[in-house]
């Protein structure tokens, strides 16, 4: 099977145990065989479930959840004898297992499984162990190595990560030493390329984890770069991002907002017939536009236009936009780019527009500085309302550094109409209101808007960076004027958890510009595009029992590439590591082992989060009975009965729900 012709295998990956082909969307770095029945590093592999992980390279191994999966899983445990497999089941599995082995009928095996399964449940939490794998074996790095060297060509960034993480463990390997050599002579020739065909965004990734290295390039600076980027928007004629890019007042001259009505737009997306009670009904989404460009440019909210790029949705789209000069006509448009955590998309028409807007700068309003919306409400073309910014910097998303809050009315049409000041200038772009409240609505800055439109004009879908961890802001060192960003929780597979960096360290730089909470620090890494090398700078715990003491830290260096954030972070804790350990970014409480199966302690609360807000304290006593996520609501939910010291330690049920996305990811 190790060395087989089977089409399921994919000849570009190898197994870390044995060296053959792996199969192709089973497991991340394992054969079928290893993973089925072999020991993986000393650690036995379930066959069938597919959450049995391997972060990114196959050095983080865990046990596995069976769910639905177990019959098969436990059928193929007893045929060959490795009941140990899944450590969970071990105890009841092995009270079974000769009797088992010694019948053999079918039928018996089938009924002694089904019956295990059912006793068993679907979600276990208590016995899954972390193993870390031998970083400094022989055959570890040579299957490291083997596979870097097959990303050198079209992922060369890749394969010097790669070679780094290794450099790091086993600093004086020879052939580790020259899959660096390599890769970083293979990373420079890509960077030449990009500038010989004057790709500028990807010149820029390189050049950027290259100074990340400290290593220059003879000739080339960042600035030198930015500029042959704005010369080549100028000769597109994207005006509207030499703007956003030189950090200046937009292309229009100032106007009265009244005349800015011109240049906004109603956009309908015709979604066909919604049936319900067995009536039919038209399905329309109705949004609002404003041109950003002479070319036809147009800014809306993504979720107008989702089911036009969604592909996920499988009915009928179609977008359509009315302009205010002739609201009976409508012209068909198409989505050029789109960015689903910012909630922004560009489309394109062929109409020349009698007004465009300019982009102003939302760090010239105040609290109380006076705005104005122009949109649809309702579909009724060019309202405009008036009022003020009532707060900023509302974490509404999880990008970007947060949204204003105004008081200006905004309904259902308003979404992806823009926010302007007197002058005329955009200063946000409207995305939501809360109609059981009036006055309390939101727009999206518009410096994220000018952060993404490059990516957005483009096209395709934007892809925002991440290091794949939960965190906090660290204050226990204020006082020391040491400040950073507490990894409570890395996510096995992430780009973190590859770079090394371990749970409880604190980054307190990213290439050395400083970051004192986690807003900076997602602020900070979204000046990176996903696949660029940063260099992170922080403290490393030595000692746990002293988590306060800054002796028992030692200052560390780390480099990592950065991921491609994913639009619902909970989504993998829920697929890949749902344990008692995942409660800590989901629910805000680290929790500890008590000894009885599926009970916990709760060790320490994130201040802010959802156990601190609903009465948990720390040296309550959880017992989890079940935990499912709900799809259309985008959340999980958990059953516990919660014994909570505010409460006398009344044996309480409760539900605990979480948003599958949170913005305490980074």
């Amino acid at each position: 099977m190790a060395g087989g012709a089977c089409r399921r295998y994919s000849p570009r990956y190898l197994c870390l145990q044995c060296g053959g082909h792996q199969c192709r969307g089973f497991h991340p770095r394992l054969c079928y065989r290893c993973c089925g029945a072999g020991a993986a590093h000393g650690r036995r592999a379930c066959r069938f479930s597919g959450v049995f992980l391997c972060s990114a390279q196959g050095e983080y191994l865990q046990g596995c959840l069976c769910g639905g999966y177990f019959f098969r899983w436990f059928s193929g445990c007893i045929r060959r004898g490795v009941a140990r497999c899944c450590p969970t089941f071990c105890c009841r599995l092995r009270a079974v297992k000769t009797a088992s082995l010694c019948l053999r009928s079918a039928w018996l095996n089938v009924a002694l499984g089904g019956v295990l399964g059912v006793l068993s449940g679907c979600r276990v939490f208590d016995e899954r162990a972390d193993v870390r794998v031998d970083r400094t074996g022989k055959e570890y790095l040579d299957a490291q190595v083997a596979c870097a060297k097959e990303e050198l060509r079209a992922r060369p960034l890749r394969a010097l990560m790669c070679a780094i993480a290794l450099k790091r463990n086993a600093p004086a390997h020879q052939k580790v030493d020259q899959l660096y050599a390599q890769a970083l002579a293979r990373v420079k020739e890509a960077f030449h390329h990009s500038v010989e065909k004057q790709k500028w965004s990807e010149a820029l990734v390189f050049f950027r984890s290259l100074s990340a290295l400290r290593i220059p390039l003879k000739d080339w600076t960042e600035r030198s770069l930015h500029r042959a980027q704005i010369e080549q928007w100028k000769k597109e004629g994207a005006h509207v991002l030499v703007a956003a890019q030189e950090k200046r007042a937009g292309t229009s001259a100032a106007r009265s907002p009244a005349a800015m009505i011109k240049g906004t737009v109603t956009i309908l997306v015709d979604r066909g017939i919604r049936v319900e009670h067995g009536r039919g009904f038209a399905d329309r989404v109705i949004g609002s536009g404003f041109f950003i460009d002479k070319r036809g440019y147009i800014v809306t909210n993504y979720h107008v236009i989702r089911s036009e790029v969604d592909p996920a949705y499988e009915g009928y789209s179609r977008a359509y936009i009315k302009l205010p000069s002739d609201n009976t006509v409508k012209v068909p448009v198409r989505v050029v780019g789109w960015d689903a955590l910012a909630d922004l998309a560009l489309l394109k028409t062929e109409i020349t527009p009698e007004v465009v807007f300019g982009l102003g700068s939302s760090k010239n309003l105040d609290v109380g500085s006076k705005i104005y919306a122009i949109g649809s409400p309702a579909g009724l073309e060019r309202t405009l309302t008036s009022g003020i910014v009532s707060a900023k910097k509302r974490k509404l998303l999880s990008v970007g550094g947060g949204v204003l809050q105004i008081d200006a009315s905004i309904n259902r049409g308003n979404s992806g109409g823009p926010v302007i000041d007197e002058e005329g200038c955009v200063q946000a772009v409207a995305f939501a209101g809360v109609e059981q409240h009036a006055g309390l609505n939101f727009a999206i800055p518009v410096e994220l808007l000018k952060q993404v439109l490059p990516s957005l004009y483009r096209g395709g879908l934007v892809t925002h960076p991440w290091l794949g961890a939960f965190g906090e802001t660290h204050r226990v060192w204020k006082n020391a004027g040491v400040g950073g960003v507490l990894s409570s929780y890395v996510i096995p597979g992430s780009p973190l958890s590859y770079a090394g960096i371990p749970e409880g360290a604190i980054i307190t730089t990213v290439n050395d510009a400083s970051v004192s909470c986690v807003a900076d620090l997602q602020a900070e890494l979204e000046k990176y595009v996903p696949e660029t090398i940063v260099r992170l700078a922080g403290y490393r715990l030595r000692d746990k029992s002293k988590l306060h003491d800054l002796a028992a830290y030692e200052q560390d260096e780390w480099y990592c590439q950065l991921g491609v954030r994913p639009e619902h972070p909970a989504r993998i804790l829920y697929k890949y590591d749902l344990s008692y350990r995942a409660f800590l970014p989901l629910f805000g409480m680290h929790l500890a082992r008590t000894g009885t199966r599926n009970t916990y302690r709760v060790e320490s609360l994130v201040p802010g989060n959802f156990a601190d807000e609903h009465g948990f304290s720390t040296y309550d006593v959880i017992e989890i009975q079940n935990i499912y996520m709900i799809e259309a609501s985008e959340a999980i939910v958990a059953d516990v009965y919660a014994k909570r010291r505010k409460a006398g330690y009344i044996d309480t049920f409760m539900r605990l729900v979480a948003a599958l996305d949170n913005p305490s990811f980074f």
